[in-house]
């Protein structure tokens, strides 16, 4: 996600770090993998359904690819081989930790947090037994006021 972000705000200048940051919330949102409804968003964007499918394909081509060599080719059970595996996933935490900061750098700055509030705070609710009616009515009433009067 970190290298999305950079090529799409940063180097390409596609989307604000403002449009980047709404298109990431509304993407976990959806149902699908972040990176997945990215590709087809900006695939939209860009050049329509066509970038879309291509976004897609294109997204998932390299990791099966690799994937398919791994399998293929290395000794899985091979210490050595086992060990690097451990470097990714330790690396990959790191990376995940770097994009966990940056996302909630973005939310503080777009009253964002106040919505996701908001919503945990229905999803509580709902969780506690409250009558749907009732939490669709005060949830819907926090999140109009949040929007509008925070």
């Amino acid at each position: 996600m970190l290298l999305y972000q950079d090529a799409v705000v940063q180097d390409k200048r596609w989307l604000t770090p403002e449009e980047f940051q709404e298109i990431l919330t509304l993407s976990t949102v959806f149902p699908g993998p972040n990176l997945v409804n990215l590709a087809v968003y900006l695939g939209l964007r860009l050049t329509g359904w066509t970038g879309a499918l291509l976004g897609v394909c294109l997204l998932a081509l390299p990791g099966a690819l690799l994937l398919s060599t791994v399998v293929l080719m290395l000794p899985l059970d091979n210490r050595h081989v086992f060990l690097l595996f451990q470097g990714f996933a330790l690396g990959s935490v790191a990376l995940f930790g770097v994009f966990v900061l940056r996302y909630f750098q973005g939310l503080r700055r777009h009253r964002i947090w106040l919505r996701l509030l908001a919503a945990a705070v229905v999803a509580v609710a709902s969780g506690l037994g409250v009558p749907l009616p009732y939490v669709l009515l005060v949830g819907g009433a926090a999140c109009v006021a949040l929007e509008f009067l925070a």
